[in-house]
């Protein structure tokens, strides 16, 4: 007959998955930021923006970096700061909560 795992065994192993999962996922991620560099490369050298392939349709997005002038940094350091005072007395309503795993790698420390 099977042992059954305790409540602390079960989370330990499901910890020891997610360690590996996060893992797995950021070796993609950086895989997937070198891959997306070589295809915006050829597309350069191609002076395409958009191309279709038999995997899906890659385009060429483009992000503009906006400055709104020193008086709008004020404002929004303004609003930000009064934003973390009103939060520090308490002075808010809260609307929803939302509740999640937050995963803290050994690594980490």
């Amino acid at each position: 007959m099977p042992v059954s795992m305790t409540q602390n065994e079960t989370l330990l192993e499901l910890t020891r998955n997610l360690d590996d999962l996060k893992n797995r996922q950021k070796n993609l991620s950086e895989k997937e930021a070198k891959v997306k560099d070589k295809i915006l490369e050829a597309m350069n050298e191609l002076g395409e923006e958009k191309v279709d392939t038999p995997y899906g349709s890659i385009s060429v997005r483009k992000r503009v970096e906006k400055d709104y002038g020193d008086d709008v940094k004020k404002l929004e350091n303004e609003v930000k700061k009064t934003k973390k005072m009103l939060n520090d007395m308490g002075q808010f309503e809260i609307v929803s909560v939302k509740e999640s795993v937050f995963f803290l790698p050994l690594k980490a420390f």
